[in-house]
């Protein structure tokens, strides 16, 4: 008769010990992974967003859509693309929010509104009527009248992952650079792992870490952003 073997106690009690050992090493990377993913698909989003602003620009001389048309009613520049066909509604879930998937950021963290998308950039909170044009020297246009002006494309920053200043953890349309008495409505935030995916000019996606925000219009030290923990940092938090 074969003598039947059994796991004692200890044996099982050091078993589960490894398996959890195991899990607490794994766990954090696959959780690092998963960021990264989003971080990638968000990434995505934004030069698909860069094409479909190519497009709305080559029918308008180099003109983006106007960033802030009119509060009330509310008209904002993604309403342009896609009254102008650059842009399509995602209609097939019945969804309160029919923005296109690619208008915004697809991190779970953040709540979805009809107003939160990427955000455009804005220069010093400027008003109505502002308008980007890019080509050779970009510049940004208020009421007919140049406000701000960068190098190149390559050295400005047109859109990129923004937060509502007043409640942070909805997305938002615009993308200001300033936050001078508390007047921004959408700040640069910094949601993937302490980055923030921007769109520059030329086509170029980065993921920027806090404090390295700048192009050649504003310089580093003047920017005020959201961290990861919906805290306000920078010049004017």
């Amino acid at each position: 008769m074969m003598k039947q073997s059994f796991f004692t106690i200890i044996e099982l009690l050091v078993v589960i010990a490894i398996i959890a050992i195991l899990a607490s090493m794994l766990l954090p990377a696959l959780g690092k992974a998963r960021s990264k993913s989003i971080s990638v698909k968000c990434q995505s989003n934004l030069k698909q967003m860069c094409l479909a602003l190519n497009f709305y620009m080559d029918d308008s001389e180099d003109w983006l859509p106007c960033i802030v048309t009119s509060y009330t009613p509310g008209r904002v520049w993604f309403d342009d693309l896609y009254a102008g066909g650059y842009l399509r509604r995602d209609r097939s879930d019945n969804q309160a929010v029919t923005h296109a998937k690619i208008v915004y950021c697809p991190c779970s963290i953040m709540k979805y509104s009809d107003t939160g998308t990427y955000g455009m950039r804005r220069t010093g909170q400027a008003a109505t009527m502002t308008f980007l044009r890019l080509g050779d020297k970009p510049r940004s246009v208020r009421n007919g009248v140049s406000s701000k002006a960068w190098k190149s494309a390559s050295t400005m920053i047109l859109m990129g992952d923004s937060a509502s200043r007043l409640n942070p953890t909805s997305q938002h349309y615009l993308f200001d650079d300033n936050n001078y008495a508390q007047a921004a409505g959408g700040l640069p935030h910094f949601r993937h792992e302490g980055r923030c995916n921007v769109l520059y000019a030329d086509g170029v996606v980065v993921a920027v870490a806090e404090g390295q925000l700048e192009d050649s219009g504003t310089v580093a030290t003047s920017w005020t952003w959201i961290n990861q923990a919906f805290v306000k940092r920078g010049k004017y938090p």
